[in-house]
């Protein structure tokens, strides 16, 4: 269930990037913090990588956990490290289906060479 809300979240956060990005808190569940919020909608890039075998351009990989971070006040070693931990947890659940979803979002953010 928290995988679904994941891709929910990392879906709306994608769309939402750019100026109004930056003016809203991210969807999130209730008593979940940004952090965790922003963190799990990355694990699907992690997992993206690590499961599904998605190729990334990492300088726009970089590129969207700074503009995260920045948005999140966060540093980027913290927002990684908390984006590992959910990809650790999410990792079980990865199915093809949610492979496609990470291949559409990285194909449409221009993330994958």
């Amino acid at each position: 269930m928290y995988f679904r809300k994941g891709i929910l979240i990392l879906a709306m956060t994608v769309l939402g990037a750019g100026t109004a990005f930056a003016q809203l808190s991210p969807l999130k569940p209730e008593g979940w913090t940004d952090l965790q919020a922003w963190s799990h909608g990355l694990g699907l890039i992690v997992n993206g990588r690590r499961l599904c075998g998605l190729d990334y351009d990492q300088a726009k990989i970089d590129e969207h956990y700074a503009m995260i971070a920045s948005v999140g006040g966060v540093n980027m070693t913290t927002l990684q490290q908390a984006a590992l931990q959910w990809a650790d947890i999410q990792a079980p659940h990865v199915t093809r289906e949610t492979c496609g979803i990470a291949r559409r979002i990285a194909k449409r953010n221009g993330w994958l060479r």
